[in-house]
């Protein structure tokens, strides 16, 4: 990703979650290179967000709409799964980021989950919600991120060894729980 637009992007974010008065944090790829690095993985595509699931999300549609571009959305069963801003088809990482934002559920008393649609498949990712129940903060550029409570127990869990930088990004060798919905 361009690294510069990136850093321009969270402080965006920050701004338009801030003044809609929304809960975020920073999760996957964004949040391991701001804890690990201190700084945006170069070679990383997007820029990771989670949220609470909202009532209505006209007013953040507006928000990214008049600092991005208009947004994508992906729902099923009338479930938020994700927006997406920007353009994700891409190939070339050395241009801007896309952002995606996440909607957590409540899945059962011990876990938070996301949705993602994949092809014509629902899938889903649990987390413990001890990661989620409370945030620690990452301060980045001067502003307080939220990153999941125990960040590294987090990174663990998703990433495994995460602890040390690599050149390339890793194949899908994450640690959690995949399933699909019926």
């Amino acid at each position: 990703m361009n690294v510069e637009n990136g850093i321009e992007y969270l402080k965006i974010l920050h701004n338009i979650f801030g003044e809609l008065g929304i809960t975020f944090w920073l999760v996957f790829g964004t949040c391991l290179g701001l804890h690990r690095d201190g700084a945006l993985i170069y070679y990383d595509e997007d820029i990771d967000i989670g949220i609470w699931p909202q009532n209505d999300y006209t007013s953040l549609f507006k928000c990214l709409e008049k600092n991005f571009v208009t947004p994508e959305y992906i729902c099923t069963n009338n479930i938020m799964c994700m927006i997406k801003v920007g353009d994700y088809y891409r190939t070339d990482n050395s241009i801007d980021p896309y952002l995606d934002i996440i909607p957590f559920y409540e899945k059962d008393g011990n876990n938070w989950f996301i949705r993602d649609v994949w092809g014509d498949n629902v899938m889903g990712m649990k987390f413990p919600k001890v990661f989620f129940d409370s945030f620690d903060q990452i301060c980045f550029e001067g502003l307080m991120f939220n990153i999941p409570a125990n960040t590294d127990a987090y990174l663990d869990y998703f990433y495994g060894d995460w602890r040390t930088a690599r050149i390339k990004k890793q194949d899908s060798i994450n640690k959690f729980e995949v399933y699909c919905e019926v």
